[in-house]
């Protein structure tokens, strides 16, 4: 199996003929489906997907981890595409979130023709799903260790009003694999090591491979070398994940560039980057 990113913030090796674009999209095939994870900010996703030969009228599964712009804008675009894929998401996923910065709330959510015109077509989950079996999407993420800082900034609007985003639209994903589990995820609003413990509290006893995604490290985007967090708590998550016993984890995205530098002096070679073209095989 291979994991491709098709889309994020950063050029991959070789790859400069890509767009790019502070969000995220992958591309894997598993037992037969082909399967998107996410849909970028637009539809430059599909321009690199039509360029990387990933046949978009024949995805079988689109899987959006969470209600974000950043991951739902190349969606509407494949929906036309492809009238047989099937789109699911986290039931809350349809909510309106927004990002404040000082006075100013600014719309982050996913595009609201998403829900006015294709709500028909996109399957809303409330627990754990199977869409193929061995890939499970799990929904039940407990917030037991802290979340990121850079997390107070994003709002959901509510009957009552704006209130601070719960992040009770953010799934994360397992494959099982010949040698263990592998992990995905889109932003990890929820917190890298709370999805983790979430993947290993569902499958107890099975050993995870890796852990692929965005880790939310990154301050505010347009700001490359920003972080949401001071260094010593990047070191501490890239401490707790090395204590996994995980083989390599891959990230990307939100974690920022800064981040991944920190979080590579403690992991060394038990992290990668997997930029915009790269893939990974299992």
């Amino acid at each position: 199996m291979e994991i491709m990113t098709v889309i994020e913030n950063t050029d991959g090796t070789q790859t400069s003929h890509l767009y790019r674009e502070p969000g995220l999209s992958f591309y894997f095939e598993y037992k037969g489906k082909k399967i998107l994870f996410d849909t970028g900010v637009s539809e430059k996703m599909i321009d690199n997907a039509r360029n990387l030969n990933i046949p978009l009228e024949e995805i079988d599964i689109c899987v959006i981890s969470h209600g974000h712009f950043d991951h739902t804008g190349g969606l509407e675009k494949l929906l036309q595409l492809n009238p047989g894929v099937r789109v699911i998401m986290k039931d809350s996923a349809d909510g309106e979130f927004y990002f404040k910065l000082g006075p100013v709330k600014k719309y982050v959510g996913a595009p609201r023709i998403l829900f006015e015109k294709y709500r028909e077509r996109i399957e809303f989950i409330k627990q754990d799903t199977e869409p193929v079996p061995g890939f499970t999407l799990i929904t039940d993420i407990k917030q037991i260790r802290p979340l990121v800082k850079g997390n107070s900034k994003l709002l959901k609007k509510t009957a009552a009003g704006f209130v601070r985003d719960d992040f009770d639209h953010e799934l994360v994903a397992s494959l099982k694999t010949g040698s263990g589990l592998v992990i995905i995820t889109g932003c990890s609003h929820n917190g890298v090591l709370n999805m983790v413990d979430a993947v290993k509290a569902k499958f107890p006893g099975e050993k995870v491979i890796s852990v692929i995604g965005g880790f939310h490290l990154m301050g505010i985007p347009i700001f490359k070398n920003s972080m949401s967090v001071t260094s010593a708590e990047v070191e501490q998550i890239a401490k707790e994940l090395l204590a996994y016993d995980i083989e390599k984890t891959y990230t990307m995205h939100c974690t920022g560039i800064r981040a991944f530098g920190i979080l590579k002096k403690v992991m060394g070679e038990r992290l990668g980057y997997l930029a915009t073209g790269d893939s990974v095989s299992f």
